[in-house]
């Protein structure tokens, strides 16, 4: 491990303790990620995972980056989460990896910056590429919600949700978007159809791990280890 490695660790470290006393000193998580960009120019790697996949998981890069965006989110440092996102898209090749989470994450700061055309039209560019990614078809609707295009938000939930569809743990996410665009446009019948459909999913989740045992959840359980599809 050489000294870059080293001191990612320790300042990491410094991140997550001054965290568990719920004391968030952002200047660590600042210095932690200056040294990680360090260490990404000078090993190179063509894709963000391969850099936990070559130290065996020992500093748990991926995990570390998206426990400082949330922090930086939190704090509304919204203009930071946007450029660290942007690094990172241009750092990597991203052929092997979906960098969706690091676009959701783009659209949310430009949006909380004021910049809601920009955040549109960013969507709409990221959207028109899959249009299967719920995640970017989610952002979409936040979007057009941001900019009050209610109509076009609404055309877009309805590709994804009818009447018969159920709310589960893969479309959870644009069911929660299309109950606030719902809401802001006055539609009622509408909101109250899928408040409906996500409590029930919460239910069904909540009665679930109740009926687990506390040993059985000491462990972090995959999206399709759920038992609702």
């Amino acid at each position: 491990m050489n000294k870059l490695w080293k001191k990612f660790e320790k300042l990491s470290s410094k991140c997550y303790a001054n965290m568990e006393q719920s004391d968030v000193n952002l200047e660590d998580w600042d210095n932690a990620f200056s040294v990680l960009m360090e260490i990404i120019k000078e090993d190179a790697v063509p894709e963000l995972y391969l850099l936990d996949d070559r130290t065996d998981y020992q500093f748990d890069v991926c995990g570390w980056l998206d426990d400082y965006l949330d922090e930086l989110e939190i704090l509304e440092k919204n203009e930071e989460v946007q450029s660290i996102c942007e690094q990172l898209l241009g750092l990597f090749k991203w052929e092997e990896e979906d960098p969706g989470e690091l676009n959701f994450r783009i659209a949310s700061a430009m949006r909380e910056q004021g910049k809601k055309e920009e955040a549109h039209a960013f969507c709409e560019r990221w959207y028109q590429k899959n249009t299967e990614d719920v995640l970017a078809a989610t952002a979409l609707i936040y979007a057009k919600i941001a900019i009050r295009d209610y109509a076009g938000g609404k055309k877009l939930v309805d590709q994804y949700i009818s009447e018969d569809t159920v709310c589960t743990e893969d479309n959870d996410i644009i069911f929660t978007a299309a109950s606030l665009l719902y809401k802001l446009s006055g539609n009622k019948k509408a909101e109250k159809a899928i408040n409906q459909a996500i409590q029930q999913y919460e239910e069904e989740i909540e009665q679930y791990f109740a009926g687990l045992g506390e040993d059985e959840l000491e462990f972090e359980m995959d999206d399709d280890e759920l038992p609702f599809h």
